[in-house]
């Protein structure tokens, strides 16, 4: 059975007729009878799969968008523009000529990609950026993306409301369920393990960052940012934890080296019984 379906609704978009989708049964955070966004043909958009081009995203040409990638807001892909993996490309952002984006990559705002480009892995492309011509590869190691620094700013809303309260993970979910960051794929739905995942990951991303100025604290307490107070037992516990470890190393240093002079002992031993025996 097909996912989705050309209506009767089109568009004329660079001298090409468009014709707006909608889906015929439930996949990922799609339901039955969602309008999506702007295809040229089926050809543009797989059945397979949960990839999916939402609002006003216009795929044309001989683009394909197919895995479980999301093209959507007023993005474009056209030419012979490939989207796949779980790649996303929106906002105002444009993929076109032979250039593909796959991976976790996310092309966003205004940014181009084109020529023979590829932005793959954990890449981002943002703001007026170009990603221009020839062979050239892209693949950079984000830091944040935009939704780990949407649920940073929230739990910086949180702390200023109550710099002492913890929030469980499932209060969190429930809040983030209104964010544009949150909002597309799998994370629509908050009841489900994958959301729940996603929202762990993007929490244990926050409390290892280099990047953000805060301590994220992940406890069987809750989660929330730490105050001044909380640093300061999370520094003592992590000095005592590494002291603890620094013992034990030289412990097990110590033993290694005994170890050594036993064995060579011995060795001299064994040579003076096979003269002297």
């Amino acid at each position: 059975m097909k996912k989705y379906e050309l209506t009767n609704e089109t568009i004329k978009y660079a001298s090409k007729k468009l014709f707006r989708i909608r889906a015929l049964k439930d996949f990922g955070c799609v339901k039955a009878g969602d309008l999506g966004g702007y295809v040229e043909s089926e050809n543009n958009l797989s059945q397979e799969n949960n990839c999916w081009i939402d609002n006003n995203a216009s795929v044309y040409g001989d683009a394909v968008v197919s895995g479980n990638a999301w093209v959507f807001d007023d993005a474009e892909v056209y030419g012979e523009a490939r989207v796949f993996d779980n790649a996303e490309v929106y906002g105002e952002a444009r993929v076109f000529d032979n250039a593909e984006v796959f991976g976790k990559a996310w092309v966003y705002e205004n940014a181009e990609v084109f020529g023979d480009a590829k932005v793959y892995g954990d890449a981002v492309v943002s703001g007026n950026a170009k990603e221009i011509t020839g062979e050239k590869k892209m693949k950079i190691k984000k830091e944040l993306n935009s939704r780990q620094w949407a649920l940073y700013e929230h739990l910086k809303y949180l702390y200023m409301l109550n710099d002492s309260e913890w929030r469980n993970l499932k209060d969190l979910c429930n809040a983030l369920k209104s964010f544009k960051e949150y909002h597309y794929k799998e994370t629509a739905n908050f009841n489900n393990t994958s959301a729940r995942r996603i929202i762990t990951d993007d929490l244990n991303i926050l409390a290892n960052s280099d990047i953000i100025q805060r301590v994220v604290l992940c406890t069987s307490k809750g989660i929330k940012l730490a105050n001044s107070e909380e640093i300061e037992r999370e520094l003592s516990k992590q000095k005592i934890s590494i002291l603890k470890q620094i013992n034990r190393l030289n412990k097990q240093y110590k033993k290694s080296v005994l170890n050594g002079q036993y064995r060579l002992v011995f060795g001299q031993e064994k040579e003076i019984i096979e003269v002297f025996g």
